[in-house]
């Protein structure tokens, strides 16, 4: 399958696929809360400033017996208790606002932030890598690494990503992926946030394949029959 982009079109359609690309929204879009609450595991160590404090303590103010505390060792616990809970809801806050470490909806509030609709992915970590790239596109100058950035985010650590610029004319580029087949939903991602990074007036053509790489047909020329090869490319192109 081959996409271009021509200058800023309102909208890019795909051929068996339909992908369709349109400027992102002016407002976020809605989410819905949750009637429970969710729980998260924080990666930050946890902070016991009871148990700090206590260990500070001089011998003369400490009582051998846990069970048995001295009046010290009480107005301490008494005073800096609410600080463990308080620090415990600052880790939750940096936990569920971080596109690292949210998850299930903390990870869908953050991706209606930056444009970035779940859309019926179902794993955090596609969806968390859905969202950087939304995140990078968002900010991306359209720069050939930031561009092929934003596609490595969106289709993982399997295959390659080359851009070609020379042969394909003024202010053009090909973005292709090679050695890996992609779903239709995955393409469908790829092509809308790499044209979203890509610079205005920028003409880009974004090919891949859906079938097995090893069996797919491209022209190492375009457009010219004696040069076709079989590689592991992004497409045919005719």
């Amino acid at each position: 399958m081959i996409e271009e982009q021509q200058p800023r079109a309102p909208a890019i359609a795909g051929s068996a696929a339909a992908l369709r690309w349109a400027a992102p929204a002016d407002s976020v879009p809605a989410v819905t809360s949750p009637t429970a609450a969710v729980t998260i595991t924080s990666t930050l160590p946890p902070r016991d400033y009871v148990a700090r404090a206590l260990s500070r303590l001089p011998s003369m103010y400490r009582s051998g017996d846990p069970a048995n505390p001295t009046n010290t060792e009480k107005a301490i616990t008494a005073l800096l208790a609410p600080a463990n809970d308080l620090a415990a809801a600052m880790l939750a806050v940096l936990t569920q606002r971080n596109v690292d470490t949210a998850v299930g909806v903390q990870l869908d509030v953050i991706g209606a932030i930056v444009g970035r609709a779940r859309e019926g992915v179902s794993d955090d970590e596609i969806y968390r890598r859905y969202v950087r790239a939304q995140i990078s596109a968002n900010k991306s100058n359209g720069t050939v690494n930031e561009v092929q950035k934003v596609a490595r985010l969106v289709i993982g650590d399997a295959g390659t990503i080359t851009t070609i610029i020379t042969g394909v004319g003024v202010a053009a580029s090909v973005l292709r992926v090679d050695g890996i087949a992609l779903t239709d939903a995955v393409a469908a991602v790829l092509v809308e946030l790499v044209l979203r990074a890509t610079s205005d007036g920028v003409r880009r053509i974004v090919e891949w394949t859906g079938q097995d790489p090893a069996r797919t047909l491209y022209w190492d020329t375009a457009g010219v029959w004696d040069t076709a090869v079989w590689f592991n490319a992004a497409d045919q192109e005719l």
